[in-house]
């Protein structure tokens, strides 16, 4: 008596639907760390003087309309 055993990725479209609980769990936490790690980069740049943003190619403008998203929890 033979016995037969496949394995494979048998996914049609790959869409965020079809992936494991476990693999977007993960993509939440890479995106919400992502975030944050934006957030601090950002209030340290506004804590910059406008020399300093000018000499690293950034406009205290465009920086100040990015701190609009607030932490969330807080």
């Amino acid at each position: 008596m033979a016995m037969t055993t496949t394995s494979g990725d048998f996914r049609l479209t790959g869409s965020e639907r079809e992936h494991s609980a476990l693999h977007r769990l993960m993509s939440r936490i890479i995106t919400a760390r992502q975030r944050q790690a934006e957030r601090a980069i950002n209030a340290y740049l506004l804590s910059l003087d406008d020399k300093s943003l000018e000499q690293l190619g950034y406009e205290r403008k465009s920086l100040e309309k990015n701190a609009s998203g607030s932490y969330p929890f807080l």
